[in-house]
């Protein structure tokens, strides 16, 4: 690699870091601003009322207007405001969308029942203290995955904010990032408009499927850019690209490893003979080539941080069937597995679909 070609690299990089930075706190300021605005109005509290299906339709609408208009300000010349508009419009139409028809409740979709009273009562443990404990048994390790909630729980204990009633700020705020960080990054691989329309869809497509578990909902609006960033890394004549990807799956939502590890992975061994030809004559392998690929640079640290109190706590001498799941809630799903003997299959699901 010349200097021009790593000076070059490191201005994109540089200019990624500081348009993500962008993003988080524009998605933030927005989330905010929105939500403390809702939350003063006494809206209808019935999820039939006409007056917040309106509202909520005008929200989208101009939301969905305001992309357009950045869309037409990019092709004029006007390039910093475009991208901060689409921004801004980007989490206006994520917290419009989820926040409005929220308006007359603290709490997010589905209330406190079946798989948002765990979620609920994880966050609120971590709003009491920053240890990795159980949701339900302060004297256990975590078996969930912890990243999500101990963000917000911390945030909840910043604020002064009960845990219960930080769930749904901080997931509809999440939502609203993870959105924005998505569009910064398919703006850095195709073209500005291609990329507002493919952010907004799936945007869209998120919020109407996957918004009832924001921790997953992140992860997945996040997977696309990333697989194509891992691909073109791998199939990159020089140069390496990295990135903490598949750390942050496992400690958002372990079942998303093998998603945003395996397509990557099973694409490794796929370069043309011509790549194979200059990879062998300078000494390069895909080995080397997927370590230092977004599915696995970075990957150990987070998931080893916050999976390490469940590996040595699951160390069992005679593992029971149903020791899994006394830690849940009596209203959770039970699935007829057992405890594996060896823990690191605790925090790879491919492990658990061929192990168990």
């Amino acid at each position: 690699m010349t200097a021009q070609t790593a000076e070059a690299a490191r201005r994109h990089v540089l200019d990624t870091t500081k348009d993500l930075t962008l993003a988080v706190v524009t998605a933030a300021a927005v989330s905010v601003v929105a939500l403390t605005a809702i939350a003063r109005v006494e809206w209808p509290a019935f999820g039939s009322s006409n007056q917040l299906h309106a509202l909520t339709t005008v929200g989208q609408f101009g939301a969905i207007a305001g992309l357009v208009l950045a869309g037409v300000l990019w092709r004029r010349g006007h390039r910093a405001v475009s991208k901060w508009l689409s921004l801004l419009f980007l989490a206006t139409f994520t917290v419009v969308t989820v926040g409005m028809p929220l308006g007359a409740t603290k709490l997010y979709l589905f209330g406190i029942s079946v798989d948002q009273q765990f979620r609920t009562e994880y966050l609120t443990r971590f709003t009491d203290s920053p240890a990795l404990h159980d949701m339900t048994y302060p004297d256990m390790p975590p078996f969930y995955p912890a990243g999500w909630f101990w963000i917000g729980g911390r945030l909840a204990a910043l604020t002064g904010t009960s845990g219960w009633e930080m769930y749904k700020p901080w997931a509809i705020t999440s939502l609203a990032i993870a959105v924005c960080a998505a569009f910064i990054l398919w703006n850095r691989m195709i073209r500005f408009e291609y990329a507002l329309i493919v952010s907004t869809a799936t945007a869209a497509v998120t919020l109407a499927y996957a918004s009832t578990e924001p921790y997953g909902a992140i992860v997945t609006v996040l997977l696309p850019p990333v697989l194509v960033l891992g691909y073109s890394a791998l199939r990159a004549d020089r140069g390496a690209g990295w990135g903490p990807s598949w750390g942050r799956a496992c400690s958002w939502a372990s079942r998303h490893c093998s998603t945003h590890c395996s397509p990557r992975s099973a694409r490794s061994p796929s370069p043309s003979p011509p790549q194979w030809s200059r990879w062998a004559a300078s000494g390069r392998t895909v080995g080397g080539r997927a370590s230092k690929s977004p599915c696995c640079a970075g990957s150990p640290s987070p998931q080893s941080l916050l999976s390490s109190p469940w590996s040595s706590g699951a160390r069992i001498s005679s593992p029971s069937p149903t020791l899994l799941w006394r830690r849940r809630p009596r209203h959770s799903t039970i699935c007829p597995t057992r405890v594996p003997s060896c823990p690191s299959r605790c925090c790879n699901p491919p492990c658990w679909a061929v192990c168990v």
